[in-house]
């Protein structure tokens, strides 16, 4: 029992914990206090640590599991999980960072905000919003391993100080509305297509009822959900500039709730994924070391 905590139990909880520690301090100095580079965010708040995981997996834990007299299918089926395990706990405290850290700017009219050093958070006062030069971005998605089709309505449209006609075209502010639809191998396409063409018409009707509320918008930084936005935008004929749009949309809740119990997910993902581990190797039995004798004269 003391070798396999030296030699499997101990190194995860290392690991995992270090894993955690390390790259989320870097993060945090290099992308929120220091801010040296603005990628996507799923590249470092997802991607990377998805990496960052499968590698350990792979090349440090596979050799761990292989001290270990387990099943070759119980030994995947562990790799797997391990890389989950390192995996999430990482991901959900890089989701507290971002939320907590973001800071809020009250603002009286929306030209304010140039003005303003750039947040993550805001709440206007007075605006207007110009819905009838809304577009919309139609996007697709397929989650569950493609037996769903995702199906995105993204409208946006120019916002303005109150009462002002529309004359910086670089600040827009945006909603969503999203339905899935059965994606399988045997689903009538036919059907499909005609169950999305209600969605989307059910969706313009609901946009055209649909009021917009300033007091906690969100400013969208790069990333795939700020693309599709702006593809909408790049429909409308008004002149505006895309390496300088301000892309805003609406928060539920408010700001002190803002990050949720994301926080307490993170500490319980850590204290989970170290006690996972310790259960799924603790009662597999350490392979036996053939150790060379010398011949007897």
């Amino acid at each position: 029992m003391k070798e396999k905590r030296k030699q499997i139990i101990l190194p995860f909880i290392l690991v995992s914990t270090g894993f955690l520690v390390i790259y989320c301090s870097s993060y945090w100095l290099v992308f929120i206090q220091l801010k040296l580079f603005d990628f996507h965010d799923e590249i470092f708040g997802l991607f990377i640590p998805m990496a960052i995981s499968a590698f350990l997996t792979w090349f440090y834990f596979r050799k761990k599991l292989r001290l270990l007299d387990m099943a070759a299918k119980f030994k995947e089926i562990t790799l797997f999980i391990s890389f989950v395990l390192l995996m999430l706990p990482v991901l959900t405290f890089l989701f507290y960072l971002d939320e907590e850290t973001g800071e809020l700017t009250c603002l009286k009219n929306v030209d304010e905000i140039l003005n303003n050093k750039p947040t993550m958070y805001y709440s206007i006062e007075m605006s207007s919003q110009h819905k009838e030069k809304s577009r919309l971005f139609v996007g697709r998605g397929y989650p569950g391993r493609g037996n769903e089709v995702g199906i995105g309505c993204y409208y946006i449209c120019p916002l303005t100080n109150e009462g002002d006609n529309i004359h910086n075209n670089n600040i827009w502010i945006g909603t969503m509305f999203e339905e899935k639809f059965s994606n399988r191998l045997l689903d009538d396409k036919e059907k499909q297509e005609k169950l999305i063409s209600q969605f989307l018409d059910s969706s313009a009707v609901l946009y055209s009822k649909y009021e917009y509320k300033t007091s906690f918008l969100k400013r969208l930084s790069n990333s795939d959900v700020r693309d599709d936005y702006m593809k909408a935008i790049q429909q409308t004929n008004l002149l505006h500039d895309d390496g300088n749009l301000i892309i805003l949309i609406e928060q539920e809740g408010d700001y002190e709730s803002r990050a949720g119990a994301s926080l307490w997910w993170t500490v319980f993902f850590i204290i989970s994924s170290n006690v996972v581990w310790v259960l799924l190797t603790i009662f597999v039995k350490l392979k036996e070391t053939k150790r060379n004798t010398l011949p007897k004269k």
